[in-house]
């Protein structure tokens, strides 16, 4: 399905997009190095926007991370969400002018194919969560 949002073309597919990871979605996974990046971690917003992003190269990992010192850092080429059907939209914030947001309905396969596309800038403080077995 692809978004009903239309794409900033203002923002080019090699544009770096960095998430914030909450520790909650950074789960164990013995294949992965011990450690790997939950698909939980690309849902919409709860309040039925896309998905929380930072335009890279417009911001810090410092201005990123202000009030969230626990969480880890994420990136994606913006090319990744578009080739599955989503829109990077800016969103400026007053208080994050390099906010943007990934748009668009986002199934399982889609969410982990986000999930699978990051690179991990900062993986989130302490120890991960322990899945039941």
């Amino acid at each position: 399905m692809t978004s009903q949002v239309p794409d900033d073309a203002s923002i080019p597919d090699s544009t770096v997009l960095w998430r914030r990871i909450n520790p909650n979605w950074w789960v164990r996974d013995e294949s992965e190095a011990g450690r790997r990046l939950s698909s939980q971690a690309f849902h919409n917003s709860p309040d039925g926007t896309g998905t929380s992003v930072m335009i890279a190269h417009e911001t810090t990992e410092a201005a990123v991370l202000r009030g969230y010192e626990d969480y880890g850092l994420a990136a994606l080429p913006a090319r990744l969400p578009r080739d599955l059907g989503q829109a990077v939209v800016r969103v400026p914030l007053p208080d994050m002018p390099a906010h943007a947001q990934i748009e668009g309905h986002k199934s399982h396969s889609v969410k982990k194919a986000l999930a699978a596309g990051c690179a991990i800038v900062r993986a989130p403080a302490g120890r991960p969560p322990q899945n039941p077995a």
